[in-house]
């Protein structure tokens, strides 16, 4: 866990630093091919690090499903559109047959295992066909991924279900993944009882399939989070940032700056106390990391900036933890909750979302961006 957190951290400024260069570099072509070329090789390493960070969260029972019954063509049209630009650059036939059947799960953990199942097909169809369809059981909806790939022999079809396990990787190439993918489907349908099932050949090609539950159809499926009417640049607002990195406060910094936003950045909980305590106006937002110096935790800063300003300002927590206490204790936390390194395009939806909600909460008078204690 330690390991993780220490690779992480580098690698969070490093995304935000090129991030904030693209937005720089304008139209220059060498510039941005180079940065397109930066940002895909740290894309790979992050999509590395979230496979174990699944892996971790699955393990620390911090992943806690809501089932609500929902028509299964909107996982599957999410689906489709994810991975049909990926099978047209691998030269894959792609097709999802849609179905009008209801089922009950977890939206978004039943779409995680079809996405590992359908890239882990994509992957291994070397210019054949996948094909995602369902099929009706007397008490369960079938949905089924077919490729055209080597096929799996019968002694190795348990193998890959575990972690790090890879058949058609023996010099370990990282391009590859890790070999986590199937091990996290294995975990999330365990988590939300849905068999998975098998059948493959040597030679014959491979059908994963997930079986789930019929839901009841013409329910109330939940609507998507509408996250609107707050500019995109969030110009104005106030925000305060604290990491024991150095690099990364300077890197959060520069993407916020980007943004038009004002930054009140440090590097110790001490300096971050300092600096608001002398400033007229409180932050609207916090982004703290989780583990900082001295023993102490995002938890504690945040809580010392809400005690010295008088309010509850919104904040996020960034971590790199991976162990499983301290996913816990953050998760326990109520407070929104980032993994490095950080996306860019996560980070801007969360601020939006938090922002509105602080915008559009009624306030009591004397509250609001107002001086901290002792400056009023």
């Amino acid at each position: 866990a330690t390991a993780s957190h220490d690779l992480r951290q580098p690698m969070h400024a490093l995304g935000l630093f090129v991030d904030s260069l693209r937005d720089e570099v304008g139209g220059q072509p060498r510039s941005r091919r180079l940065l397109e070329g930066m940002r895909n090789s740290i894309d790979a390493m992050t999509a590395m690090f979230d496979a174990l960070l699944d892996i971790s969260r699955l393990d620390a029972g911090v992943i806690v499903e809501h089932r609500v019954d929902f028509p299964v063509r909107t996982v599957l049209a999410h689906v489709e559109a994810m991975f049909t630009p990926l099978a047209l650059e691998r030269g894959v036939r792609f097709s999802v047959v849609g179905s009008s059947a209801w089922i009950r799960s977890d939206p978004a953990l039943l779409e995680r295992i079809l996405q590992n199942l359908v890239s882990n097909a994509i992957k291994h169809a070397d210019g054949g066909g996948v094909i995602v369809g369902c099929r009706r059981l007397p008490d369960a909806l079938s949905i089924q991924v077919w490729d055209a790939g080597p096929g799996i022999a019968p002694e190795h079809q348990q193998d890959i279900f575990q972690e790090f396990f890879q058949l058609e990787n023996p010099e370990r190439d990282r391009s590859k993944g890790l070999g986590l993918g199937l091990a996290i489907v294995d975990r999330i349908a365990r988590l939300l009882n849905h068999p998975v099932r098998l059948r493959s050949a040597p030679g014959r090609g491979s059908m994963f399939a997930v079986e789930v539950p019929f839901g009841e159809a013409g329910a109330s499926a939940p609507e998507p989070a509408q996250l609107e009417l707050i500019a995109d640049h969030f110009a104005g607002a106030c925000v305060a940032v604290i990491d024991d990195d150095p690099a990364s406060v300077e890197a959060m910094t520069g993407l916020l700056e980007g943004w038009k936003c004002v930054v009140v950045g440090a590097d110790s909980e001490a300096s971050l106390l300092a600096q608001l305590a002398e400033r007229e106006r409180s932050p609207d937002l916090v982004i703290s990391d989780f583990r900082l110096r001295g023993g102490r935790t995002g938890l504690m800063a945040v809580a010392d900036i809400r005690k010295l300003l008088g309010g509850a300002v919104p904040a996020i927590l960034v971590t790199g933890d991976t162990a499983p206490d301290r996913l816990l204790e953050a998760h326990a936390s109520g407070l929104e909750l980032l993994h490095k390194p950080v996306s860019p395009g996560k980070l801007r939806q969360l601020m939006r979302l938090l922002l509105l909600r602080r915008a559009t909460a009624p306030q009591p008078d004397g509250e609001g961006c107002a001086a901290p204690e002792g400056r009023r």
